[in-house]
């Protein structure tokens, strides 16, 4: 890659940002020039690439927010399933207590 223009270049047709003119040219110039050719192959891997991470990254945090409702449920379940187990043995107690 020779120029700083050249590099903004790939990387708006790698973001799908160039005119149709322009795409047009990188295409046909990128026949031509192998090392161009390349440049752009690496270009829109590493995008891919990096969109990969980002999508893991995002299900990962999405995972982690279920599970931490999850394990709010179960506690507040919890809870109520303990007081439940309060009343009722206390209901049993007052039944002993009384025969």
């Amino acid at each position: 890659m020779e120029t700083l223009a050249k590099k903004q270049i790939v990387y708006d047709y790698v973001a799908n940002c160039l005119s149709v003119n322009d795409k047009a040219d990188l295409e046909a110039e990128m026949q031509i020039n192998s090392e161009l050719r390349q440049e752009v192959a690496r270009m829109i891997l590493k995008r891919l690439q990096d969109e990969q991470r980002v999508r893991k990254h995002s299900e990962k945090v999405e995972t982690d927010r279920i599970e931490v409702q999850k394990a709010a449920l179960k506690k507040e379940n919890n809870i109520s399933i303990k007081d439940a187990i309060k009343q009722k043995w206390g209901k049993l107690l007052e039944n002993i207590l009384s025969n």
